[in-house]
């Protein structure tokens, strides 16, 4: 099953907002196993919105227009709709009580302004709104079904809910899986994974999956999606594609469960009573921020240094000023000095620091931009790792330094523990 998706607006054209519900209704049909082969975006124009009905009628099965059900002068969809349908609009009994039920509700007299959400194409029936005042417009034409749906987010969200539910059933049985990947560009791990389709082409069997590959810098997230008629056979094909993708990428998973290295690492310190504190410097306090995301991060999180400067390493994290001098704030000493001094001032079982270069400047030939040193203490011992990589963007480089650092913990994590 194939459905294309048009969103109406200026607004979304001139860029002054994002497409958030094209986003929303592609997720919400690939989990019902339909293939979204079209984005479209159009201004509130009646016959360049009567145009693009008609062409998307005669390639999807579905479609379905966002936006421009109003009342204002620059909704248009409805116009639309009953230009391609021949259709004179009508005003519609139920949509105008569906209107006014939910102005009653509310103890308001309804604007008579509104009225004109009623009007539907005679060959057309109305969606209900229970959660807003503008009424959807359901209709065929061509091969496909048509469903019009308001633009407000959170109506169009719950309306879509509620429509998917109990109008389109393609498959009985939906399942997706996630595994993270982490120290791997996009184009490799697509290049590892490159013969999925051969070992599971996409037929007319009971069951099918497909993969995905998706960049949300420095993760990879590698989906499996999953549907099919019959359950045990959907399962079996899930599981030998989950044990092709470990196969191929290897030890760079780090997470089978989606989980990014931050929430991974939470959970582990979480589970075995372990507590945490940090000291970050060329990483400003990207790494706390992170992990102070996660909802229960207080069960294991103490404390957060950023020093920044030479004397705040010394006077907080005591941070000897004869290794400053000898070996540069920038090195594998000073990265387990602040390291160490982390766990001590945060009475934490864990401490882990970052010091390096993020760049355009201040690198120099044995210490270049891209360069960090990573400390990790422990009672057990204190260490340090030495890190290059260079993303030529200096916001790009810290988030690579905060979430190697966050690799290398989460790796003597899962050794000890």
């Amino acid at each position: 099953m194939k459905a294309e998706i048009i969103s109406t607006g200026k607004e979304i054209l001139s860029g002054d907002i994002l497409d958030t519900n094209t986003q929303l209704i592609t997720s919400k049909l690939t989990k019902k196993g339909i293939d979204v082969i079209f984005h479209h975006s159009c201004q509130d124009n009646e016959s360049d919105l009567a145009t693009l009905i008609t062409e998307a009628s005669q390639r999807a099965e579905f479609v379905f227009i966002t936006g421009g059900l109003g009342p204002t002068s620059d909704d248009k969809t409805r116009f639309a709709v009953s230009k391609v349908l021949n259709s004179p609009l009508e005003l519609n009994k139920k949509a105008l009580q569906s209107m006014e039920n939910f102005f009653l509700k509310r103890n308001i007299k309804m604007p008579e302004e509104n009225t004109v959400q009623a009007l539907i194409p005679e060959k057309a029936d109305f969606i209900e709104n229970r959660f807003g005042t503008a009424p959807g417009i359901y209709f065929k034409f061509g091969k496909a079904q048509f469903f019009c749906f308001p633009g407000v987010p959170y109506e169009l969200e719950k309306m879509l809910e509620i429509f998917l539910e109990e109008k389109i059933k393609v498959y009985d049985f939906y399942t997706s899986e996630i595994f993270t990947v982490f120290g791997l560009p996009e184009s490799k791990t697509g290049f590892l994974l490159s013969d999925f389709e051969s070992f599971f082409p996409i037929d007319n069997s009971s069951s099918i999956v497909e993969l995905g590959i998706q960049a949300v810098f420095p993760h990879i997230f590698v989906k499996i999606y999953g549907r099919g008629r019959d359950l045990k056979k959907l399962e079996e094909k899930v599981r030998r594609a989950k044990d092709f993708v470990a196969e191929k990428v290897g030890s760079k998973i780090i997470s089978s469960s989606g989980k990014t290295l931050y929430e991974k690492t939470a959970r582990l310190l979480t589970e075995n009573k372990l507590t945490l504190s940090i000291a970050e410097s060329c990483t400003g306090g990207l790494i706390s921020n992170n992990f102070t995301d996660i909802s229960g991060s207080s069960a294991f999180f103490k404390m957060s240094a950023v020093t920044y400067s030479n004397e705040a390493k010394t006077d907080i994290l005591n941070v000897k000023k004869e290794t400053i001098e000898k070996f540069g704030a920038v090195s594998k000493e000073c990265a387990m000095e602040l390291a160490y001094g982390a766990r001590l001032e945060g009475k934490s079982d864990f401490g882990i620091s970052t010091t390096g270069i993020a760049g355009p400047a201040g690198g120099v030939k044995d210490k270049p931009v891209g360069t960090v040193f990573i400390g990790i203490s422990s009672e057990k011992e204190t260490k340090a790792y030495r890190f290059e990589r260079d993303f030529n963007d200096r916001l790009l480089n810290k988030k690579m330094f905060a979430a190697t650092a966050v690799f290398y913990l989460l790796k003597e994590l899962e050794t000890r523990y």
